[in-house]
């Protein structure tokens, strides 16, 4: 392309005089001419400059780095200058076949298919959408170099290149013709229900407030819930990498009430897979003689599965969207390129983390020229991660999972300054979300819903609700000792089962139906004593198909708490609780283009067989490591979704979403309130409370009925809805978005 060699020429100090007379003679006739005169001045002020070389081969152009709240170096926006005139003289060679296109659209409205109509407009929108972001750089740089006495030239040719973008934007329609086509769109391609309705309401609520704005424009568009969480997880990648990303995977619990009932939902796995070279020793190495893995095994490129968050939303997107697919990706190329702000949260995480500065791409993101972490309130910029977004909403995901990026995946994992891996370009390629099965369980009068294997968070959260059916909370105080007593019992036995059975069950039995079974779930619950602790609690033997009993061993593996989880609700009905991760923080912190890579493999048993016992989340090539992630829908006795909520945290997750669940539906608390509650939580060891708040009142009272009490960080982060019906056709809405991280209600 002509803008990468002239951009190359300038970069390597090459012939730069006959690059901007090549750019001044590609002018299209009939428009005004780029002044030579001032292309030959400028010309003149990069060579004069005697440092010129070496400034460019270290500085990326002003426009494509991170801006910094000083006034960017003077070099560089002469570069960067050329570099958008170029892009301008691409843009305007294309366009009158857009401008034929909307023209046409117009004059034809009245007779065209209403289908047309809405594509139509979103040529017109795609078009102006780039042209916009191509002005807000020029104004960004006009901002740069305002008070710069020796930029003269740089200003003159801003306000002209601005003058000419503004020009060439399509005007928009006037009002009613812009009704008339969102209308139109709305009518030809929106999802309705079986008579037509519509609620008045919708809602977003996510890990931030730029990604629950992003969702919620989707859905002002007319867009769907599962659009909306396109736009949600793509902006997310961005503004909270430490959590989740395109290089990571996930999990999409979808309900659509225009289906038949036994169809209504839909679970949509994007799991990470383990490469097809690993195998049960993978993490051998790197672990101890007691077992305990060490630090270089969590991070770097061997703890690297194929992402598949991608694939996932695709496929989702296939059954679900409305809008089209470039379409949805469009909130997160706009922030990548003009940037965000830096939140504390982000800040925090950059400033501890101690491995983000050994990997090359990785520090240049997150740290300045002196290796200091980004501030709060800095504007981080992501050139590389909006280009790979542009191609993936341009050309499919075959453009992530195949070609030049997904050889750059490999080439950075294999390749990783530290732990290298096994990924392959074999394995990006065949890389295949799923759609599973849906496990639902009564609690009280409702029925919740989660997923299934390869997440033990579904099964395990409803086991829990399931051996609590016997004991009404509902009359007890909440969160005494005596009802936390009888909920951390239910979620001891359940774990037990979880460590023991759960794993991904395209490779070996999961006897997961049988965990959730009603018979087998009375007969744990009758080990709880309302007044007693039972201390360590042994697995269970669920029903199951086999003849023979599971002789295994329990899982071992680190499942450090991070990830994501977003909640949305559209105007048609339909609902998407999906959890998202990159493993632990910043994932294994190799970053390609722009995006971290997970380091979800560390989620398997880190040793294969214990005692000759083998684990069933062991590692094995292309299987899917177990997860705890527990996206949930609960529905009331007339199958309307009354709560969607979820939670990242690692193992701890289900016990984050177990409680908000009671929270809600036995002491009917609005959802910010019973997310806002201190959190008190077992997994088949000592009881954790969250210190600092009241919840260290219950050290004691809970000492007293046998428990072994720990005060720690627990760092949830919820977002969930609750769903009221005052009448026929009307609800209403509860967002609730967790403190303790940086969520958003959108609305």
């Amino acid at each position: 392309m002509m803008r990468k060699s002239l951009f190359n020429n300038v970069l390597n100090g090459g012939a730069i005089a006959a690059s901007i007379v090549f750019l001044v003679s590609c002018s299209p006739t009939g428009s005004d001419e780029w002044p030579k005169m001032e292309a030959d001045a400028l010309w003149q002020q990069l060579e004069s400059d005697q440092n010129q070389k070496a400034v460019a081969q270290n500085n990326a152009p002003a426009i494509s780095k991170d801006a910094n709240l000083s006034r960017p170096p003077f070099e560089n926006t002469a570069i960067s200058l050329l570099d958008i005139k170029v892009t301008l003289d691409e843009i305007e060679r294309d366009l009158p076949f857009h401008e034929e296109s909307i023209e046409r659209a117009l004059s034809n409205f009245e007779n065209a298919e209403e289908a047309e109509k809405a594509q139509y407009w979103r040529g017109v929108e795609i078009e102006k959408s780039r042209l916009n972001d191509i002005t807000g750089q020029l104004r960004n740089i006009e901002y740069q170099i305002a008070d710069n006495s020796q930029a003269s030239t740089e200003r003159q040719l801003a306000s002209m290149l601005l003058g000419r973008a503004e020009q060439i934007i399509p005007a928009t329609p006037n009002e009613v013709t812009l009704a008339a086509f969102q209308q139109a769109e709305s009518a030809a391609l929106a999802p309705a229900n079986d008579n037509g309705f519509q609620f008045d309401n919708q809602m977003v609520v996510s890990a931030n407030r730029l990604a629950s704005e992003a969702g919620l424009e989707m859905l002002k568009k007319g867009g769907s819930a599962v659009d909306a969480a396109i736009a949600v997880e793509t902006v997310l990648s961005l503004v909270e990498p430490q959590s989740s990303g395109i290089g990571g995977g996930g999990f999409m619990l979808h309900f659509d009430p225009n289906r038949a009932a036994e169809d209504q939902l839909n679970f949509y796995d994007g799991r990470e897979t383990a490469p097809m070279a690993a195998g049960p020793d993978l993490f051998k190495e790197v672990t101890d003689r007691e077992g305990y893995i060490k630090l270089e095994a969590v991070f770097g490129g061997r703890s690297v599965g194929t992402p598949g968050v991608l694939a996932m939303l695709k496929m989702a997107h296939d059954a679900h969207g409305v809008l089209p697919w470039a379409e949805v990706f469009e909130p997160a190329i706009r922030i990548a390129e003009q940037g965000f702000i830096v939140s504390p949260r982000l800040e925090e995480y950059i400033t501890k983390d101690t491995l983000l500065m050994k990997i090359p791409a990785s520090r240049d993101h997150f740290y300045d020229e002196n290796g200091d972490p980004w501030k709060a309130g800095h504007l981080l910029k992501n050139p590389k991660h909006a280009a790979v977004l542009r191609r993936i909403a341009n050309e499919g995901i075959d453009a992530f999972y195949k070609g030049d990026i997904a050889e750059k995946i490999v080439d950075a994992v294999r390749n990783a300054p530290f732990n290298p891996g096994l990924l392959t370009l074999s394995d990006l390629e065949n890389y295949r979300a799923k759609e599973r099965d849906v496990l639902c369980g009564p609690f009280r009068e409702y029925k919740v819903c989660s997923i299934s294997s390869p997440s033990s968070g579904g099964s395990t959260t409803i086991a829990a609700l399931g051996m609590l059916k016997e004991y009404d909370l509902g009359e007890m105080k909440p969160h005494s000792a005596e009802a936390y007593h009888l909920m951390l019992e239910s979620e001891r036995l359940a774990y037990a089962d979880r460590d023991q059975f759960s794993a991904d069950s395209d490779f070996v039995y999961v006897p997961i139906h049988g965990m959730i079974n009603q018979d087998y779930l009375a007969e744990r619950a009758k080990m709880i004593d309302p007044l007693k602790s039972m201390g360590k609690a042994e697995h269970g033997n669920p029903p199951t198909d086999r003849d023979a009993p599971l002789e295994l061993a329990a899982d071992q593996s680190l499942e450090i708490p991070s990830t994501t989880h977003f909640v949305i609700l559209d105007k048609w009905g339909h609902a998407v609780s999906m959890t998202a991760t990159v493993e632990s923080m910043f994932g294994s912190r190799v970053m390609v283009e722009g995006f971290m890579l997970n380091n979800e493999l560390t989620d398997f048993s880190l040793v294969p067989e214990v005692d000759g016992r083998l684990v069933n989340n062991r590692v094995q090539g292309g299987k899917r490591p177990r997860s705890t992630m527990s996206p949930s829908i609960t529905f009331d006795a007339d199958n309307r979704p009354v709560l969607v909520v979820g939670s990242p945290g690692g193992s701890n997750i289900i016990d984050y979403v177990t409680q908000t669940i009671i929270n809600v539906l036995d002491w009917d608390m609005n959802i910010q309130d019973a997310i806002n509650q201190p959190h008190v939580l077992n997994k088949n060891g000592p009881t954790l409370v969250e210190e600092g708040t009241s919840a260290e009142s219950l050290i004691e009272p809970l000492r007293a009925l046998g428990h072994e009490v720990n005060a720690v960080t627990l760092m949830s982060g919820l977002h969930g809805i609750r769903i009221k019906y005052p009448r026929e056709n009307q609800r209403t809405l509860e967002g609730g978005a967790d403190p303790r991280r940086e969520g958003y209600v959108a609305q």
